[in-house]
């Protein structure tokens, strides 16, 4: 089962994670927040800052469209573990090789 995260704006203050993988599946979903109707699933390639021990992670999103990602997309995931143990997403950014 996937770690779910919440993509929010709050002012919580713990250790970032840095996580490099591709979006396996996007569904709608119900939650919480009124905003955000659609589940992202990704599967992690490469944890580039700090400690997750996840295969998948899955996050919220307002739709696919506005957080610019799609099914098979390459990103780099932003988020940071609360002090609950929680993570919450601060950016999502496509995924650029780096050059050889």
């Amino acid at each position: 089962m996937a770690k779910e995260i919440v993509m929010v704006e709050d002012d919580t203050k713990g250790e970032e994670v840095v996580l490099r993988g591709t979006v396996t599946e996007i569904r709608p979903a119900r939650g919480s927040h009124p905003h955000q109707k659609w589940l992202a699933i990704l599967a992690v390639d490469s944890v580039v800052a700090e400690h997750f021990s996840g295969q998948t992670i899955a996050f919220r999103i307002h739709s696919p469209t506005k957080s610019g990602i799609a099914v098979g997309g390459r990103y780099v995931i932003h988020a940071t573990r609360t002090q609950t143990g929680e993570y919450v997403v601060r950016s999502i950014e496509p995924w650029r090789n780096e050059p050889a």
